[in-house]
């Protein structure tokens, strides 16, 4: 299966989107590689965008203001989306599975 194709599917497991939902949008999906230690939403800035992994892991922390400790919120494993968790809380979660 193509990664555009388990894109598709998940977000039809996760939305509900139906193809041609989804082919309205598939031009706005571009591929972008992170390696460890890149960030998808650097520290105070607007997240504006929702990710999709295809293979590896994220997490999402805060920084404790007092101890600068950095605290684990969620971690994003792949075939997942991946979004600002201030967007949606975590009980509207699920894992996508994609169809073999």
């Amino acid at each position: 299966m193509k990664q555009i194709e388990i894109l598709a599917l998940a977000l039809n497991q996760f939305a509900n989107l139906t193809a041609d939902e989804f082919n309205m949008s598939s031009s706005f999906w571009i591929k972008k590689e992170y390696k460890k230690g890149d960030y998808f939403n650097p520290q105070k800035t607007i997240c504006r965008y929702l990710g999709f992994i295809i293979d590896g892991a994220f997490r999402s922390y805060v920084i404790d203001n007092k101890s600068g400790e950095e605290k684990n919120i969620f971690l994003y494993s792949k075939i997942n989306l991946l979004y600002p968790s201030k967007v949606l809380s975590i009980k509207h979660l699920a894992t996508i599975q994609p169809k073999h």
